[in-house]
């Protein structure tokens, strides 16, 4: 049974609910319910615009490559936090589990971790270090060189652009984006990968 999930409006970290529904039952809830965050140790009101159920039961079968496929999770690396909220709630309403850093060595230090990312969005301006080097990083570990990345930029700048695909970005964004091309983008570069793999 998928589990609901809910975005904590304090640290933008996927929370469990400890719910677990289907999709008919999850679709007919009110939200009118109050959960503890373990995070931030405050109580949110979770709404639909904050929750989502688990796309899949990874725990179930660690081991199969489509079960974790269907599992869609998303690291966002920006250093601004409206648009970094944005972009959570965009992905989190998509269905994804969402993941944001505001700091480049933050997100580093996540991606040589062992969670499971289907995509990173990346900015090109980050506390630390720019967008291009986290790409970079994280295209030397070795469980990170498929992962699709896209980076988003406020900038024309060739120069930048040129430097962040060939460090291993997919594809290239620029702000302000629109809404629905960015989760496409995203989506399609996922799906590109996994053909490519296939």
């Amino acid at each position: 049974m998928p589990r609901v999930l809910i975005r904590c409006p304090s640290t933008t970290r996927p929370i469990p609910t400890g719910l677990e529904m289907d999709p008919e039952a999850f679709a007919a809830e009110l939200g009118d319910r109050f959960v503890y965050c373990p995070r931030c140790h405050r109580t949110h009101l979770w709404t639909k615009a904050i929750a989502w159920l688990e796309a899949a039961a990874r725990d179930e079968h660690p081991d199969d490559d489509a079960s974790q496929a269907r599992v869609k999770s998303i690291l966002i690396a920006e250093d601004h936090d409206l648009v970094a909220e944005l972009f959570a709630d965009l992905f989190a309403l998509s269905g994804w589990i969402v993941t944001t850093y505001r700091e480049g060595r933050g997100a580093a230090d996540a991606l040589r971790g062992s969670t499971p990312y289907a995509a990173m969005l990346v900015s090109n301006r980050l506390h630390g270090m720019s967008g291009v080097e986290l790409i970079a990083r994280a295209r030397v570990l070795d469980h990170r060189k498929e992962m699709p990345i896209v980076m988003v930029t406020g900038t024309g700048d060739v120069a930048v652009v040129a430097a962040a695909l060939t460090a291993g970005a997919d594809d290239i964004l620029y702000k302000p984006t629109d809404v629905d091309v960015l989760v496409a983008t995203v989506t399609k570069c996922v799906e590109r990968r996994r053909q490519h793999k296939a």
